[in-house]
Order: C-alpha cells, then sequence, then structure tokens
C-alpha cells in the first residue's frame, strides 16, 4: 500500500511533457511557416526523447539543412544507418547536406566525395531527381575549382616558403651589420679627422708661442731725441780730422 502511494505521487509531482505527436505537429507547422528556429527546437526535443528511432534525428537534421546549418544537417544524417528511411533515401539527405557544408567550406575533397558518394546510383540509373541534380552541382563545381596540390608538393611548396622566408632574413640580417659597419666607419673616419684637426690646432699654437716677439717700437720722448743728438756730435767731434788741401776728412766709426 505504501509503495502505491509513493508511485502515484512520483506520477502526479512529474512535470507533464508535451505528447510527441503534439511536439511533431508544432514542428512541422513552424517549419511550414518558415520558423525552421522554432521548428529546430521541438525536432531537436523528439530525437532526444527518442534515441533510437532514426526517422527523429533524420528530421532533426532535414530542418538543419533547410535552415542552412549543412555542417549540422551532415553530422546527424551521417549517424545514421544507411538506407530508406520510411520511403525518405537517406543519401539524397545526406548528400545534400554534404554538398551545401563542403562548398560552404570551400572543400574540394568533400565535394568530391559527393561525387563518388552517388556514383553507383548515377551509374546503376538508380538516382532520384535530387541525387541527380547534386551530381551535377557537384560535378560543376568541380570543373570551376582548382584542385589542391598534392600532399607532397604542398610540403615541397611550405619547406619553399620556409626557405625563402629565411633567406629574406638572412638577407635583412646582413644588411643591417653593413650599416652597422658602414656608419662605424663614418663614426671612426670622423673621430680621426676631429684628431687631425685637434693636432693642428695644437700645432698652430705652439708654433705662435715660439715665434719672437715683435721689435718694439717706443715713443720718442724728448730725453731719447737729446741723447740720439749727442751721441751723433760726440761722434763728429771725435772722429774729424784735418787733411792735406783742407778738405774734410771721413769719420771713423
Amino acid at each position: 500500500m505504501t509503495s502505491m502511494i509513493a508511485v502515484l505521487f512520483l506520477l502526479l509531482s512529474a512535470p507533464q511533457r508535451t505528447p510527441l505527436l503534439n511536439l511533431y505537429l508544432e514542428a512541422a507547422d513552424h517549419a511550414a511557416d518558415g520558423n525552421l528556429q522554432e521548428a529546430s527546437s521541438r525536432l531537436e526535443e523528439i530525437a532526444a526523447r527518442m534515441p533510437d528511432d532514426p526517422r527523429a534525428r533524420y528530421n532533426s537534421g532535414i530542418n538543419s539543412m533547410l535552415a542552412g546549418d549543412f555542417a549540422s544537417a551532415d553530422s546527424i544524417l551521417s549517424s545514421l544507418p544507411q538506407g530508406n528511411i520510411q520511403g525518405d533515401t537517406l543519401l539524397e539527405a545526406l548528400s545534400s547536406a554534404r554538398l551545401g557544408n563542403a562548398m560552404a567550406q570551400g572543400d574540394y575533397a568533400g565535394v568530391q566525395s559527393v561525387v563518388e558518394m552517388l556514383l553507383p546510383r548515377i551509374s546503376a540509373g538508380e538516382a532520384s531527381m535530387r541525387m541527380a541534380q547534386n551530381w551535377e552541382v557537384a560535378l560543376k563545381w568541380l570543373q570551376q575549382n582548382e584542385p589542391p596540390p598534392p600532399e607532397d608538393q604542398q610540403d615541397q611548396e611550405d619547406q619553399q616558403d620556409q626557405e625563402d622566408q629565411q633567406d629574406q632574413e638572412d638577407q635583412q640580417d646582413q644588411e643591417d651589420q653593413q650599416d652597422q659597419e658602414d656608419q662605424q666607419d663614418q663614426e671612426d673616419q670622423q673621430d680621426q679627422q676631429d684628431q687631425e684637426d685637434q693636432e693642428n690646432e695644437d700645432q698652430e699654437e705652439e708654433e705662435q708661442e715660439n715665434q719672437p716677439p715683435p721689435p718694439s717700437n717706443p715713443e720718442m720722448t724728448p730725453e731719447i731725441a737729446r741723447a740720439i743728438l749727442d751721441m751723433v756730435e760726440e761722434a763728429s767731434a771725435d772722429t774729424a780730422s784735418a787733411v792735406p788741401g783742407g778738405s774734410i776728412g771721413a769719420p771713423v766709426w
């Protein structure tokens, strides 16, 4: 009796969840109205409550693809078992989602994988109209886009790019070193010129110091003039002598 009461209490206290059918109808209405975000939330709840039902996950993937989220659609649909899901071809939906995701990412290999995925159905003539359209779109995209280089070639290109970058760095280092050497040479040359200028200046100053002083030109004072006249008179008186004929003799200095 106590156990029965506990079970009833749990049932009554459990939160009421929207029936799955109602969730599906709501998702369908929102999708028809273009409200894909609202539809997505309900489809994700259905898939979470029915994890073993591939149709629930399929619907969620289709809605993601309609919303333009090709990456999520590709991830969801890729997890489903291969084959038909209640009349809807999984391969058709998966090729659409993968093609949209690969083209959006510019993934050449991804687009090529769609071609390989559809090739058996195209060859056997069993492709649906959507598969044939995906096939044509994928081939056209591959023709209009360059394939990536092989891995070995890409490695060589990467290595060449690294070598070119290293060469540029080495050349820049050499130029910087040469600039430093040139600058040092200029500084050394300037120092040498400054030293020579200083030596020449010192030599000129020394020569000027060793030159004899210029002769002085004392002012002619009356005393000096009188002394000179006295010397002349004394010299004339002392050196004059009479010679025959009464001629004046030359002074004897």
